[in-house]
């Protein structure tokens, strides 16, 4: 079986310590990395149980129009069907964001919460082969300066839309309404 330059590329540990540590892990203070569905084997019962650790969270990969947001009376809203029928947008699973809830489809101060994973300290506890795919994808290749293996956006749409259903039901019974409620925004 022929490999894709991205699959190769994996294959190999990018790992360099040094210059996060240097680096400071900009990154992973910002946000967790996103996962693939293939960190969880396609199965959508391991998916349940990352959820389930609260160490996982469900994040939205909105349209470029932002039509995936409707309004309904003075509160918004996702726009289900369009989000359903859409190829531009989806639901996917990452790392949790420290202090963060599990539906985090609104980022609010993402730039204080660093990935659970991660510590100033230690950087990320994760050995490297359980880091999320699109965590592996990331180069480091000096301190501050790190490529990006993965066209992530486009490959979060394409592995992530079989899920979309399932990941929808998900948000549903992870949504806090007394966290979202007072943002104006809600799930119908």
């Amino acid at each position: 079986m022929i490999m894709s330059k991205e699959e190769q590329l994996l294959n190999c540990k990018w790992e360099n310590k040094i210059a996060c540590k240097k680096c400071g892990g900009k990154c992973c203070q910002r946000t967790a990395c996103e996962a693939s569905p293939y960190d969880f084997d396609c199965d959508r019962t391991k998916m349940v149980a990352a959820l389930a650790t609260g160490n996982y969270s469900i994040d939205l990969i909105p349209d470029k129009g932002r039509r995936v947001f409707k309004t309904l009376g003075s509160m918004w809203t996702l726009d289900v069907d369009f989000l359903m029928h859409s190829h531009e947008t989806t639901f996917f699973m990452r790392p949790r964001n420290q202090g963060q809830l599990i539906v985090d489809i609104i980022h609010i101060g993402n730039e204080l919460s660093p990935c659970v994973f991660w510590s100033r300290a230690n950087g990320c506890r994760l050995p490297y082969e359980e880091r999320p795919k699109y965590g592996r994808g990331i180069i480091p290749v000096a301190p501050g300066i790190c490529e990006n293996v993965f066209d992530t956006h486009t490959m979060l749409l394409s592995e992530w839309h079989p899920y979309k259903e399932f990941m929808y039901q998900m948000l549903k019974k992870y949504f806090d309404q007394d966290w979202y409620r007072p943002l104006g925004f809600t799930i119908r």
